[in-house]
């Protein structure tokens, strides 16, 4: 019998075992479940953000989203145009280059750089590229051959007398801040930089004194707020043009109406002889006629 017990026992408890296991079994496959449910979703939501419309997407995460004021383009098909250097195209080389790598980035363009760039050169810079293209294995060596030629030391130093010796001319540059930043550009571009003051100095000194006197009142030492003083001052100079254009107009109609009443009194203009001959027969005929109403009245000319 205390076998028969023994078993029994054993057997119970080999029952329980197999329920608890069930039990952590079936509650490890639900938490899967849940995980797997949740990762799928994820999936989904990612891949409808990446292929799903923007409309979609945008309205999920912002009530007030209004579809006409996104508008997708697809860059791929839009025609990303060559930059030039050479011939009419007024372009500073190193913005030319600066230019040529971000359109190696937006298109495919790897092992083919060189003749990329030999087809942007224009006149005497594509020919340059000709004859020195042999000399070329990298899109690097492009690079420093074509700085060196087109911006080396003689063409920099141009561009320091520049800064020392050039003054503001209206004609070539109609506004102030817009001659400032043109020579700015050039500086910059410079392989030595100038210090920041030592450039606002040099080119202050290119304006007017009247220019300078104000801009040292104003104590400015950044070329950003040097751009905004100039602006400032370019904005009061077309204002006073303005005036000075009412002001002459004014003055032009004035001249119109006196040259109009001048004209009036010359269309009426005669010659002496004509107004003397006028006036004596006036003075007969006049003299006839008070002879007939008066025969006893004496000539005065007689008299």
């Amino acid at each position: 019998m205390s076998g028969i017990n023994k078993g029994k026992k054993k057997g119970v408890k080999k029952n329980k075992d197999i329920k608890v296991l069930q039990k952590l079994l079936k509650e490890t496959v639900k938490s899967f479940e849940q995980r797997f449910n949740k990762l799928e979703s994820i999936i989904k939501e990612d891949n409808s953000s990446r292929n799903g419309s923007v409309e979609e997407v945008a309205a999920k995460s912002n009530d007030n989203y209004d579809p006409k004021q996104h508008i997708v383009y697809n860059i791929s098909n839009i025609a990303i145009d060559k930059p030039k250097f050479g011939g009419n195209e007024q372009v500073h080389p190193v913005t030319f280059i600066e230019d040529l790598i971000n359109y190696f980035k937006r298109v495919p363009s790897k092992g083919i750089e060189i003749d990329i760039a030999r087809e942007c050169l224009r006149d005497e810079a594509k020919h340059w590229a000709r004859i020195n293209s042999i000399k070329w294995s990298t899109f690097e060596d492009f690079k420093i051959d074509f700085l060196r030629v087109f911006w080396g030391e003689e063409e920099q130093n141009k561009v320091r007398r520049f800064i020392v010796q050039n003054k503001w001319n209206r004609r070539t540059h109609p506004t102030m801040v817009g001659y400032f930043l043109f020579v700015i550009e050039k500086v910059q571009k410079l392989s030595y930089p100038i210090p920041e003051k030592q450039i606002l100095a040099d080119v202050l000194r290119h304006y007017p004194k009247n220019i300078q006197q104000l801009w040292r009142i104003a104590k400015i030492d950044t070329i950003i707020d040097t751009t905004e003083f100039l602006r400032n001052l370019d904005d009061i100079d077309k204002q006073d043009e303005h005036k000075e254009y009412d002001y002459s107009n004014e003055k032009r109609k004035k001249l119109d109406n006196t040259f109009g009443k001048n004209q009036q009194h010359f269309k009426n203009w005669r010659k002496p002889d004509e107004i003397n001959k006028n006036v004596g027969c006036v003075n007969e005929t006049q003299i006839v006629q008070d002879k007939i109403e008066n025969p006893n009245l004496v000539n005065p000319e007689l008299k």
